[in-house]
């Protein structure tokens, strides 16, 4: 029996549905140490890492507000670094995630760091492209970094990506927003902007082979 075309757009789209409510508020972060004695010098080179070297660690966050061997700068409970490099040198993180602005203004967006960063949007699902919205290539202690001021209308989305490096002494990286000139607050923690996972590239591929093969089983019926 052939699934009319109609059924199965519904259940793809239920499916898609599903996975969107599943990985909603959600950062998807890893970590990466440097191989060694190896020091990393600024984030071009940390960025290096993350596509040569074995992830050490990784999980969902709703928000990036992590803290090691140091203190928390603008935001308190700050978490640890995934992969228990909290306290330690030389490592690299990256954090991923589609931002959807619910609310109409103008937003800024905030790195606090200890060391250097790079904030992307408009990256591809699996991290790479996009542009630079702010950066600090460095080592610093915890200070802010601004970007520009962007004005979007609601419903606008873009994927982003953080990453982020630690080279020696204390570590932490929050990543806030203000909107239309107000106080700053942690992207994902409030309803000004939604945060969701990427699906990983290849799993709504997978998803539709597995409708496919649902209806191959019926029509064998």
């Amino acid at each position: 029996m052939n699934i009319p075309s109609s059924l199965k757009n519904a259940l793809l789209a239920g499916a898609v549905t599903a996975l969107a409510s599943n990985a909603e508020a959600q950062f998807s972060v890893r970590t990466v140490d440097a191989p060694g004695a190896t020091t990393i010098p600024d984030i071009n080179f940390a960025e290096s890492l993350l596509t040569s070297e074995p992830t050490l660690g990784g999980g969902l966050f709703p928000t990036i507000n992590f803290v090691g061997g140091g203190s928390d700068a603008d935001f308190s409970g700050g978490v640890a670094f995934p992969g228990g490099v909290g306290g330690t040198d030389q490592f690299t993180l990256e954090a991923v995630a589609k931002i959807i602005f619910n609310v109409t203004g103008s937003y800024v967006f905030r790195v606090n760091s200890d060391d250097g960063f790079r904030l992307r949007s408009g990256v591809n699902a699996d991290g790479t492209g996009g542009s630079v919205y702010s950066e600090f290539t460095g080592p610093r202690g915890p200070i802010n970094t601004d970007g520009p001021a962007i004005a979007v209308p609601a419903g606008v989305s873009t994927n982003a990506r953080l990453t982020f490096f630690e080279g020696t002494g204390g570590e932490e990286v929050e990543l806030s927003y203000s909107l239309n000139g107000g106080a700053f607050k942690l992207v994902g923690a409030t309803g000004d902007i939604t945060v969701q996972t990427i699906p990983e590239p290849g799993s709504l591929a997978l998803l539709g082979a597995g409708l496919a093969g649902f209806a191959a089983r019926r029509r064998r019926g």
